[in-house]
């Protein structure tokens, strides 16, 4: 008597997930349980509800077709239900996640599919993750990096170079540009490596495995078109008002070096070139050990243009 007592009313979820209750309790050998979701009633033993092996079909259809809003949103919607350990969840990309139905009616689950970085970037399905340690990873930083110097209104306005710059569509989805950055991503001691889209081709405008290398800053800043900062003459040229003259001047670790005056502003380009060409066979040098053979080799064969 004492145990019908205390085990009537007496509630467990199951191993569906489901909450079930001991609504008679005749022996430890018959039971009647309410399953609280579909308002089922089964005859079992008190072992079965105790463990939470118990099984209520009826509860687990109710529970396909669920929907619920995640963290970022998005409608979430259960398409498979095995138990509450293992549930598939549809999102609108797509995507479809399998996970636990707690996390289900939290809405911490994720939909790596949506174009959240930037209304561009995402993360994507696979191996690769965005943080490491809970920081950031290398890859990572440089993909946001690139979709944000491509698509952040605030960061165009503030760096207008960067303006009819794109990224690839393959490289939308992180997984794609990380498997590239752990195929390509070296590191030079001392150096901070910058993502290149313009040694390949002058003036690139396009991020793509077939345009891009790591390079250290060093040489990167060498690269940089900056038709904003040249004015009306050739790079590295200026007009000298005082002599009447065009004066070749090259950026030598952060400090103008006067190359010398000439008549015409194609002359004092020219004389720029040179010095500029032989300037970037140096820095190479200075790096051969580390740098990518192709790399090294697009920084030999560099011609300054006249319209950098």
């Amino acid at each position: 008597m004492g145990k019908f007592t205390e085990r009537l009313d007496e509630e467990k979820v199951n191993n569906q997930g489901l909450l079930m209750k001991i609504v008679k309790y005749n022996s430890a050998n018959e039971i009647k349980v309410l399953f609280i979701e579909s308002n089922s009633i089964i005859k079992c033993r008190y072992r079965q509800f105790n463990i939470g092996t118990l099984q209520d079909s009826k509860g687990i259809n109710k529970r396909l077709g669920e929907e619920n809003i995640n963290y970022q949103g998005l409608l979430m919607k259960i398409i498979e239900y095995n138990s509450a350990n293992e549930i598939k969840v549809l999102f609108p990309t797509g995507e479809s996640i399998w996970t636990k139905y707690d996390n289900f009616k939290k809405g911490t689950i994720k939909d790596h599919l949506t174009k959240n970085v930037y209304n561009i970037g995402y993360i994507g399905v696979g191996q690769y993750k965005s943080e490491i340690n809970n920081k950031k990873s290398k890859a990572y930083s440089a993909w946001h990096g690139m979709i944000e110097r491509c698509y952040d209104p605030l960061f165009l306005n503030k760096y207008p170079t960067y303006i009819d710059a794109t990224v690839c569509k393959e490289w939308h989805n992180f997984q794609n540009f990380a498997k590239w950055f752990d195929e390509n991503y070296y590191e030079i001691p001392g150096e901070k490596m910058n993502l290149d889209k313009d040694l390949v081709e002058r003036g690139s405008k396009i991020y793509c495995p077939e345009m891009c290398n790591f390079v250290p800053s060093e040489i990167n800043v060498l690269l940089i078109k900056s038709d904003a900062d040249r004015g009306e003459y050739p790079i590295g040229v200026t007009f000298r008002k005082r002599t009447q003259m065009y004066a070749a001047q090259l950026s030598v670790n952060g400090t103008r070096k006067h190359l010398g005056f000439f008549d015409t502003p194609e002359s004092a380009f020219y004389c720029y070139k040179e010095a500029k060409e032989k300037y970037i066979k140096l820095k190479a040098n200075k790096y051969k050990e580390w740098l990518p053979a192709k790399v090294y080799t697009y920084l030999m064969n560099y011609l300054v243009e006249i319209t950098d």
